[in-house]
């Protein structure tokens, strides 16, 4: 996601906001599990939903697991 940021702010005029989706995980697996650090780029959470039409595109990395979108992903877009 920060590379293809960096890409885009190489445009003159353009400007991208990266976000990350909330972790469904608890604290306690994701320590278990050895899970990496989460980034320092804010959570994207339900209430900032109204800000979407504000932007003129939206592009979202999707990583797959075993063929399917990462649980946290489906989970977001269900919701």
């Amino acid at each position: 996601a920060h590379k293809v940021a960096e890409g885009i702010r190489a445009v003159p005029g353009m400007s991208v906001d990266v976000f990350q989706i909330p972790e469904t995980l608890p604290k306690e697996v994701l320590e278990k599990i050895h899970a990496p650090p989460k980034s320092a780029d804010p959570v994207f959470t339900y209430d900032k939903i109204p800000t979407m039409p504000s932007y003129d595109g939206i592009l979202s990395g999707i990583p797959t697991r075993f063929g399917m979108m990462a649980a946290q992903m489906k989970a977001f877009f269900d919701s």
